[in-house]
């Protein structure tokens, strides 16, 4: 499990990848035939998935083999896998600076203490799982008719 995509060397992914393989491929693994995952808390993008982790294998010149037992995931689809819950990763950002206020008034003995700035962690979140709208494509159709008119007018 790594926090942040941008953690973790593109090297380093086959390593991650052959100990998951070890771990549900084995004869002799008490987890033969289970699921692992690699989860990157926060993607590089606000876009859930859950899919077979194939990294690619330099040394080899191609990409890990694909084996549905070895999958990669984001952190919310994560949570959701183990609660149950499909927004359990933002209710626990929600939940959060109420829980850490609470350890350190009552365990700790901090009184009054509250966290500051309690709704950027949840801008935070909505940064990194929130999907934002989609840009207007008039810039995308407009270089395509453009592209249209400059094959027909060619010469045959």
């Amino acid at each position: 499990m790594k926090n942040k995509y941008s953690t973790v060397t593109g090297g380093s992914l086959v390593n991650v990848y052959d100990e998951l393989s070890e771990l549900v491929t084995q004869k002799a693994s008490k987890y033969k035939n289970y699921t692992s995952y690699f989860v990157t808390i926060i993607p590089k993008k606000p876009i859930r998935f859950n899919d077979c982790f194939t990294p690619s294998n330099k040394k080899k010149g191609r990409k890990c083999e694909k084996n549905e037992l070895i999958r990669i995931t984001d952190g919310a689809s994560f949570y959701e896998l183990v609660t149950g819950r499909i927004n359990a990763l933002e209710e626990l950002y929600e939940v959060l600076p109420t829980v850490i206020e609470d350890i350190l008034v009552n365990d700790y003995g901090k009184i009054g203490y509250t966290v500051p700035d309690k709704g950027e962690l949840l801008l935070y979140f909505n940064a990194a799982f929130k999907i934002r709208p989609a840009k207007k494509p008039i810039a995308k159709k407009v270089a395509i008719k453009k592209s249209v008119k400059k094959l027909s007018k060619a010469p045959k």
